[in-house]
């Protein structure tokens, strides 16, 4: 009886050391949320994101990347007043992490901007760096969560002459701890004879 309970001891103690080890890789957590567009009869942005790309200090660009590329409608996110989770406790190479953006897949026949009106190609470019500061370290337990914020009144622009939007995300990174929403009513009143679609 003696014998049989020692491999039984060595299996726990084997089982417990691998968790451990699981433990001690930094893991970084990324959520998605946006603002509206400035154009009121906009009722969908979907654009089909890929993942993320980040910048480190020493110029290396690491990219954390979905298995295949996401449908997502930007609008819906700020619509139902809920952030889209990226990636949760996924690992980063080690280094100095000094900025991070968007990526997307170059899509035309999925990447659209729907209106009241009409639906419109959606041209994507790539976005600047928002600003991140976090170190990674091999064998480190850190945790980096993240809310990224897509900014769309300051991102999406209309081309008349080729009917078409694009999409050069402004995007702004904030700890997921010190994330929040903020939301109010202005009341104002437009020119005569002009409307906020017109550019009163």
């Amino acid at each position: 009886m003696h014998h049989m309970d020692r491999p039984a001891a060595a299996l726990l103690t084997l089982a417990a050391l691998g968790l451990l080890l699981t433990g001690c890789d930094p893991q970084f957590t990324a959520d998605l949320s946006t603002d509206p567009p400035a154009n009121p009869d906009i009722t969908a942005v979907q654009v089909n994101l890929r993942g993320l790309e980040f910048r480190q200090a020493d110029g290396k660009l690491p990219t954390l990347e979905f298995r295949s590329g996401e449908l997502v409608d930007l609008l819906k996110l700020w619509s139902d007043q809920d952030s889209l989770r990226l990636f949760t406790d996924e690992e980063l190479p080690a280094g100095q992490y000094t900025g991070v953006r968007l990526l997307f897949d170059d899509d035309v026949d999925q990447n659209v901007v729907v209106t009241l009106e009409s639906d419109f190609p959606l041209v994507l470019e790539d976005g600047d760096f928002a600003a991140i500061d976090f170190k990674v370290e091999e064998d480190d337990d850190s945790e980096e969560a993240f809310t990224l914020m897509l900014d769309l009144r300051q991102s999406l622009r209309f081309d008349a002459a080729n009917e078409e939007y694009t999409l050069a995300p402004r995007l702004r990174a904030v700890r997921t701890e010190d994330a929040a929403r903020i939301e109010g009513n202005v009341t104002f009143s437009c020119p005569t004879g002009t409307s906020l679609s017109t550019g009163g």
